[in-house]
C-alpha cells in the first residue's frame, strides 16, 4: 500500500527517483522498505506484543518438601497471566484496526495502480524513442501525466522531467515505450 502510495504520488508532485544506490539528487530507500512514521510506530507496537506474549503464558514448577522425610513431589504445570494476555489482544487489536484504516486511504488520482508490476513499472519509465539521446532521466525531478499528443487515438503517458498533462477520466492512453 505504501509503494502504490509513493509512486502514485508522482502523478501530483514532481520529485526525484528513490533508489538503493543514489546519485545526487537521487533519493536513498527507506531504512525496512518502509517510512520511518510507519516502520518506528511498527516495531514498537511489535515488540510490546512480542513481550506481552512472552509474559502471558510461562512454566510453573513447584516443589513439595515434607518435614517428615517423605519424598519430595514436583508439580510442573503452565501459568497464565491475565493482565498480561489482556494486554496482548488489546496490542493486537489495535495493530488489526490500524491495518483496517490503512486500506480505507484513497490513493492520489491521476496514476494508474502499478504496485510492484515490474512489466507495469518498466512500461511507464521507458521515454519516448525521440527522448532517447537527451541527458539522463534519472537523475532529474520527474512527474507522471500525458507527455506528448495524440497519437493513433492514444495520448502517451509516462514519466517525464518537462511539463505533463493530468489523466482524465474516459480518456484513451498509452506507455511510451512500443514494445509493451
Amino acid at each position: 500500500m505504501l509503494l502504490t502510495d509513493e509512486t502514485n504520488s508522482f502523478a501530483v508532485v514532481r520529485k526525484t527517483l528513490r533508489v538503493s544506490h543514489p546519485i545526487s539528487p537521487q533519493r536513498s530507500t527507506y531504512w525496512l522498505q518502509l517510512p520511518y512514521r510507519y516502520a518506528i510506530p511498527q516495531m514498537i507496537a511489535f515488540g510490546a506484543l512480542h513481550w506481552a506474549i512472552s509474559q502471558s503464558i510461562f512454566l510453573v514448577q513447584i516443589t513439595l518438601y515434607y518435614a517428615d522425610g517423605q519424598d519430595n513431589v514436583a508439580i510442573s504445570s503452565c501459568g497464565w497471566s491475565p493482565v498480561a494476555l489482556a494486554m496482548a489482544l488489546g496490542i493486537g487489536l489495535v495493530l488489526i484496526l490500524a491495518l483496517l484504516a490503512m486500506g480505507f486511504r484513497k490513493y492520489h488520482a491521476g496514476m494508474p495502480i502499478m504496485g510492484s508490476c515490474s512489466w507495469a513499472i518498466s512500461a511507464a519509465c521507458h521515454p519516448q524513442r525521440t527522448q532517447v539521446g537527451e541527458e539522463n532521466l534519472a537523475l532529474k525531478r520527474l512527474m507522471y501525466g500525458v507527455v506528448g499528443p495524440v497519437v493513433d487515438g492514444f495520448e502517451p503517458v509516462g514519466f517525464n522531467d518537462k511539463e505533463v498533462q493530468p489523466l482524465r477520466d474516459g480518456g484513451l492512453y498509452k506507455w511510451l515505450d512500443q514494445r509493451y
